[in-house]
C-alpha cells in the first residue's frame, strides 16, 4: 500500500511539472490540472475506504454476476454511445464527468474469476472449468478489443498468468504466445 501510495504522489507531482508555468504556480488550484487529479485522488481514496472497510465482503461474492453483467452492458454500451478519445470509443460521458467501462470490467472479471476457481475442487483441466473460465475471460476481452483499447486488453492478458497458476499447462500458455507471435509477425 505504501508502494501504491507512493506512486499515487509521484504520479500526481510529475502532472503538476508537466503543464507548470511561471503565471499559475498553485499546485492545489482546481483550476490546474493537478489540482483536479488530486481532487480525484481523495475521492478515489474515500470510496476506496468505503469498499474496504464498510461492505461487507460476502456482498461481491453476493453479486460478482450482477456486477459482471453491467460491465458486459456498459462495455457493449460504450461500442454504440460511447465518446472517441485518442483513437479509441472507450469513454462514456455523463455530463461533466466521463469514465472508462473497461475500468470498471477489469475489476468485475477479476471478481467472476475468482468465484470460478474459488470453487471447491476446482479443477482447470477439467474442459467445463476451462470453458467456463475462458468464456468469463473472452467476452469482456473481445469487447475491449473492439474499442479498440490495447492497454485495458494486455491486463486481460495477464489473467491467462492466472490460469498457470491454477494448473493450466504450460504447452497451451506457449501456444498462445505463438500464435500472438505468428499474429505480430505477420502484421509487417
Amino acid at each position: 500500500i505504501v508502494c501504491y501510495l507512493l506512486l499515487v504522489a509521484f504520479g500526481w507531482l510529475n502532472i503538476h511539472a508537466s503543464v507548470y508555468n511561471e503565471e499559475s504556480k498553485a499546485i492545489f488550484s482546481l483550476d490546474q490540472r493537478s489540482g483536479m487529479q488530486l481532487m480525484w485522488i481523495g475521492i478515489s481514496f474515500v470510496v476506496a475506504v468505503f469498499i474496504l472497510f464498510v461492505i461487507n465482503s460476502r456482498i461481491y461474492f453476493g453479486f460478482v454476476w450482477w456486477f459482471y453483467a453491467l460491465a458486459v452492458i456498459l462495455l457493449v454500451a460504450v461500442l454504440l454511445i460511447g465518446s472517441e478519445v485518442n483513437g479509441s470509443k472507450s469513454w462514456i460521458m455523463l455530463g461533466p464527468v466521463r469514465f472508462q467501462p473497461s475500468e470498471f470490467s477489469k475489476i468485475t472479471t477479476s471478481l467472476a474469476l475468482a468465484s470460478i476457481v474459488g470453487r471447491y475442487k476446482f479443477n482447470i483441466s477439467n474442459l467445463s472449468n476451462l470453458a467456463k473460465v475462458l468464456i468469463t475471460l473472452l467476452i469482456p476481452a473481445f469487447l475491449i478489443i473492439l474499442e479498440p483499447d490495447a492497454g485495458t486488453m494486455m491486463v486481460y492478458c495477464g489473467f491467462v498468468f492466472m490460469m498457470y497458476r491454477e494448473g493450466l499447462t504450460g504447452w497451451i500458455i506457449s501456444f498462445a504466445g505463438l500464435v500472438a507471435l505468428l499474429f505480430v509477425v505477420t502484421l509487417k
